[in-house]
């Protein structure tokens, strides 16, 4: 009985390590900027200079830019660089600019999240973009959202490591040679 006892509290101390080592793995920045507070430049170099520049190229309708952001594996759903760009209406290009950038969580320096407020017909709510980096460059793999900002902050805690080993597979199977 004592061996039982002492083998369950060591298994129980070693997942609260594992659990604190996992939560070293997260760095979050809190931004709570528009996007139109940061300049309009094509800058792939941080998540939060992607996301800006992504919302830049949907504000300005610069379709054609569209592949450069994305992640290799969602490039093909996009216009490919001969597209004609188009003009938003003033509205479109003005939601895409007022969205207000809360934080970029980052996991193992590999993955990104960031997450921005934004309003939709049905009211506030936490749009949460991915990063990962590939050959250098942040790009999106895409978006999600949730109504409360701690669901979304959980809903990346639950999930980043799922990210993390979607962007293992991404470079071994684009990018190893």
């Amino acid at each position: 009985m004592k061996t039982v006892v002492s083998f369950l509290i060591a298994v129980l101390l070693s997942l609260k390590i594992n659990a604190q080592d996992e939560s070293l793995n997260f760095k979050m920045i809190t931004i709570n900027k528009q996007v139109k507070d940061f300049p309009d430049q094509f800058d792939l170099s941080s998540p939060l200079n992607s996301f800006v520049t992504l919302k830049y190229i949907y504000a300005n309708g610069k379709n054609r830019l569209l592949r450069s952001v994305n992640s290799i594996k969602n490039k093909s759903i996009f216009p490919d660089s001969t597209v004609q760009d188009s003009q938003p209406a003033d509205d479109a290009r003005n939601r895409h600019l007022n969205i207000k950038i809360k934080e970029v969580i980052t996991y193992r320096d590999s993955v990104a999240f960031v997450l921005s407020e934004d309003e939709d017909d049905e009211g506030k709510y936490y749009s949460i973009r991915s990063f990962s980096i590939e050959t250098g460059k942040w790009v999106t793999g895409g978006e999600d959202g949730r109504r409360d900002i701690d669901e979304a902050r959980q809903f990346i805690l639950d999930r980043a490591w799922l990210f993390f080993e979607n962007f293992k597979l991404i470079q071994k199977n684009f990018f190893s040679h």
